[in-house]
């Protein structure tokens, strides 16, 4: 009945002329909120504690671990730590090293003697020159003669001077080097007559200790020792004369430019050239195309200092051009760009 009656009611309605009314929607059902999902329940995690950071152990301490090897009883030890006494260069290092210096080892002595001169302590001055008067190993006492050198010991003269005549051709060798870099006069005597030594390595040892003291009295006999049947000793006895000065010298060096050896020439050409004489350079030009490669080399170099134009630089160019040694034409071509540069003369272009 209910439903007859409404569709009645509606058709009178549209009949009637009024708009039909919209049913009211439907009520929606309740929201419901959803429901809350909770975490298991789980035991809280523990995080285990970082192990401290390890505090980095200090570097060694290099002049403490060389004290320590000082009272070590391997004498290979006692040397090392004498090296590393040299190598640190402190000043601390004197005192042990010092105490070295009687060590029972030969081989310890004298890495010691080799320190403190590299350290240059006067402090050692007076032990190392007793190692050179005393030591029983020739060893020991040609390293306290090169040693004096380093100290620049003058009061160690006449202790060099007597040690001339040690039995060791090294000591004796050593004794003549230091000689020279102290520039001592007083040895000046002696220097001369071991020009006339028997030995060839004296002979130009002794010539060459002549150059750096450069006593006037001297020149007589480097003279002389042009003539020297040993090469290498005219060549040392040429470098000595060309640092005298005065024009005393150049009779002897011009003559040496007529040597067999070509580095006397070379030698002797380098002299005259301190003295503004140009008398060597065509001495020199000859021995560009010497059969030695080195000597051309030594040549060219000699030639970058005094060449002039029309000779010295023209056979260089000449000689680059001709030279089939890649080393050697780099310094023969090097030579030439001195020269030129020493000339005013500029590079020519390049094809």
């Amino acid at each position: 009945m209910t439903s007859i009656l409404v569709v009645t009611t509606l058709a009178a309605a549209v009949m009637a002329g009024e708009p039909a009314k919209k049913a009211a929607p439907a009520a929606k059902p309740a929201a419901t909120a959803p429901a809350k999902r909770t975490a298991p329940k789980t035991a809280p995690k523990t995080v285990p504690k970082a192990a401290p950071l390890a505090v980095p152990k200090p570097p060694p301490d290099d002049f403490a671990t060389a004290l320590a090897g000082v009272k070590d009883k391997n004498p290979m030890a006692r040397r090392k730590a004498c090296d590393e006494f040299a190598r640190l260069r402190d000043p601390r290092g004197v005192a042990p090293l010092l105490t070295l210096l009687s060590d029972e080892n030969g081989f310890v002595r004298s890495a010691a003697v080799d320190a403190l001169g590299l350290l240059r302590s006067p402090e050692a001055i007076a032990p190392v020159t007793k190692r050179l008067k005393e030591d029983a190993d020739a060893q020991v006492r040609q390293q306290a003669a090169i040693a004096l050198a380093y100290l620049g010991a003058q009061q160690a003269e006449d202790a060099l001077i007597a040690a001339l005549e040690d039995s060791s051709g090294g000591v004796r060798y050593a004794a003549l080097r230091t000689l020279g870099s102290l520039r001592s006069q007083k040895s000046a005597p002696r220097l001369i007559t071991l020009l006339k030594d028997a030995d060839a390595g004296t002979r130009r040892a002794a010539a060459g200790a002549l150059a750096q003291v450069r006593p006037p009295e001297a020149l007589d006999a480097l003279q002389a020792a042009l003539k020297d049947e040993d090469a290498s000793v005219r060549r040392e006895a040429v470098r000595a004369i060309g640092n005298f000065s005065g024009d005393a010298v150049k009779p002897a060096l011009l003559e040496a430019l007529k040597d067999a050896d070509p580095l006397v020439k070379i030698d002797a050409a380098n002299a005259l050239n301190r003295f503004n004489d140009p008398a060597g350079e065509k001495a020199v030009v000859g021995l560009l195309s010497h059969e030695d490669a080195a000597t051309r080399g030594r040549a060219a170099g000699v030639l970058g200092s005094i060449a002039t134009k029309d000779v010295g630089l023209e056979a260089l160019v000449k000689a680059a051009a001709a030279e089939k040694d890649d080393t050697i034409k780099r310094q023969i071509e090097f030579a030439a760009q001195q020269a030129r540069a020493r000339l005013g003369i500029p590079e020519p272009e390049k094809k």
